[in-house]
Order: C-alpha cells, then sequence, then structure tokens
C-alpha cells in the first residue's frame, strides 16, 4: 500500500468555486457533453494508427505449478491489489516479493527474476517468483517497460514463463476509495499513522483533495515523483495514450476492480495454481472498513459529473481494457457472471 507520505495538498478554495459551477453546468448537461467528446477523442485516437484494437485470438495461459516461472505485477494503488497480494502470499509454491524500493532494490529483483527465468529459482521449493511492483517509491511503467523486454528475451531463450499484468477501476469508485484511504477521518494507519491533513467524509471533502487522472498519473510517473510534492504534476493527454500504447505491449492481461472475482483472479488460479476454480477460496482485504466512510453509491450527480470530468484519460484507458482484454481471450477461462466483485460493493 501507499502508506508513506510526507505532504498533501491544503485546502483550495478555488476547487469549492468550481464544484458550485459544476452543480450548475451539470443541470444543464454541458458536462456530462464535454466529458463524452473528450473520452470519444481519447478512443478515436487510440483506435487509429497508434493503438488499433487487439484482434481477439485465444491465447493460452501458463500454468507455473508445473513449470515455475515469474508473475510480474504492477500494483496501481487502490485497484484491489491488496487482495492479490494477500492472496498470493498464502499460496504454496510462490515466492513472494514486494518491490518497494528503486533503484537499489530493483537491481536485486532484477537479478532474482532472470534467474528464476533461467530455470534457477532461488528457492526450489517455491519454484514462482512473483514481483509487486507498488508504493511510496515504486517505479512508474517506463523503467519497468525495459526490464520487461529484457526478462521476455530471457524467457524466450530459455523456453520459460513469464507473464505480466496490472488493474485499472471505474473512476469514480476509484476517486473514493483513494479519498476514504488517504484523506478522510479517521486515520486509516491507525491512531499515530497520519501525519497530513485529515478532512471530513463527505463529497465536498473528495472534490477538494480529488487529483486528475490520478491512475494515469501513477503509470506514467515514479512514485515518489507524486508523493514526495505537495502539488502533483499533471498529466497530459499524450503521457496517458503513450503509457497505454506500452501497457498494451508489456501487460499480459489488464484487469478491472469490478470484474476481479470473475475475471483477474480465476486468471491467477490457473497460472499459479493450475486450477482457476480456486478462485472461489480467494479472500477479500480491503482496508477502507472504517465506519463513517464516503460511499460512491450515495455521490450526487454533480459529484460524480465533477470525477468524471477531471478522470476522462483514466475512464479513456479503462475502457480500451475491456476491449483489449476480455476474458475470454484465455482458452482456458469463460466469461462468468458479470457482477460486482465484494471490492466495488464495499467502495
Amino acid at each position: 500500500m501507499l502508506s508513506e507520505r510526507k505532504e498533501v495538498r491544503p485546502p483550495n478554495p478555488i476547487k469549492n468555486r468550481i464544484f458550485q459551477v459544476v452543480l450548475l453546468l451539470a443541470a444543464l448537461g454541458v458536462v456530462a457533453v464535454s466529458i463524452e467528446n473528450a473520452r470519444v477523442a481519447f478512443l478515436s485516437e487510440n483506435v487509429g494508427k497508434q493503438l488499433a484494437v487487439t484482434p481477439r485470438v485465444k491465447k493460452r495461459l501458463p500454468d507455473m505449478s508445473e513449470t515455475g516461472g515469474v508473475v510480474i505485477f504492477f500494483h496501481v494503488a487502490k485497484t484491489g491489489g491488496t487482495t492479490i497480494r494477500s492472496n498470493v502470499a498464502q499460496m504454496p509454491g510462490v515466492r513472494r516479493l514486494w518491490v518497494l524500493d528503486t533503484p537499489a532494490l530493483f537491481k536485486n529483483y532484477t537479478v532474482e527474476a532472470t534467474s528464476y527465468l533461467k530455470g534457477q529459482p532461488t528457492d526450489p521449493t517455491k519454484p514462482i517468483l512473483f514481483l509487486e511492483f507498488h508504493g511510496f517509491r515504486s517505479i512508474g511503467m517506463k523503467p519497468l517497460h525495459n526490464a520487461i523486454e529484457k526478462w521476455r528475451a530471457v524467457a524466450t531463450q530459455y523456453n520459460t514463463s513469464l507473464f505480466t499484468f496490472t488493474v485499472l477501476r471505474e473512476p469514480v469508485s476509484f476517486a473514493v476509495s483513494n479519498f476514504n484511504f488517504f484523506y478522510a477521518e479517521p486515520c486509516s494507519f491507525g491512531e499515530k499513522g497520519c501525519f497530513w491533513p485529515l478532512w471530513p467524509a463527505t463529497e465536498k471533502s473528495l472534490v477538494a483533495t480529488a487529483s486528475p487522472n490520478l491512475q494515469c498519473l501513477l503509470l506514467v510517473k515514479d512514485h515518489n515523483t507524486i508523493f514526495k510534492n505537495a502539488t502533483r504534476p499533471d498529466v497530459k493527454k499524450r503521457e496517458c495514450v503513450d503509457i497505454y500504447e506500452m501497457m498494451r505491449q508489456d501487460m499480459d492481461w489488464i484487469g478491472r476492480t469490478e470484474t476481479l472475482s470473475t475475471e483477474t483472479e480465476p486468471l491467477l488460479a490457473h497460472v499459479l495454481l493450475g486450477n482457476a476454480s480456486k478462485a472461489a477460496e480467494m479472500r477479500v482485504y480491503n482496508h477502507n472498513s472504517l465506519p463513517a466512510q464516503l460511499k460512491a453509491s450515495k455521490l450526487s450527480t454533480a459529484a460524480i459529473q465533477y470525477i468524471r470530468n477531471i478522470s476522462q484519460f483514466d475512464q479513456a484507458m479503462y475502457e480500451r481494457t475491456q476491449m483489449d482484454y476480455p476474458i475470454e481471450m484465455w482458452e482456458e477461462l469463460e466469461p462468468q457472471n458479470e457482477l460486482l466483485s465484494p471490492l466495488e460493493k464495499a467502495a
């Protein structure tokens, strides 16, 4: 989890005025139209020469319970990664490492991943290496891209298995979960864990603290760049288009928080345990369980429109994953009922 944080932005009275303006515009339908136009423009650019939709050719998932291998998980904060991590940690035969710091530890983990891909696991009793990239000092996708290219070359040379994945979340649900964890009273990290200002759990506080396109920002930038400053950098449309293209090259799977239990968990159960049905045994781990927290289902139309308005690029990437990464792309898996996962309900 992104549990370390030095500063947060001070209250911004301008955002309160923006919220009032958005309330009026929402009633007129102007905001909804502008969001849709921006979303369509982003998707149209992606569907063109840069990002043609991935052909739905059936692929085969590796079964590392028999062969061993390496799994790379780029954990975007507040997308269900804690549930994935906690379940993987209990799986026999899996050596799970949390890449918390860079570049020193990243170099060490690169050496270990390469060793596993050469068929030389550090721990023979745990032939699967699961590397999770996440945290206050975590790298972004760009430096990880270079490592993945090298690892794929090693996997090809030694005929071993490498599987890479990440998870994205619907922006409004993401914004609420992020607010509850980092900003809402009481502190999510215990009595003495939060040394930054906390806010009442209201939608007014949500609007005041929300960051534009935060999921894209967490993919584009090293996390230390994002969290060490009181003012977070903006992320541009071109950066989000380019980072999604990079993810599409690098990631074997991009899941959605909303279908975690029906798609990503069965997929991981097959890859790590050789049996997709074992996903039914996986538990949900949710840090956002404190009383009096904000609920996405209780937000006003104006607040929802505001979050969507500042999350246009996140929304576009989320929608692209549904086109480029349908669960039926895998021979071993079939679509299940499209129900909200317990994580989504809890948000």
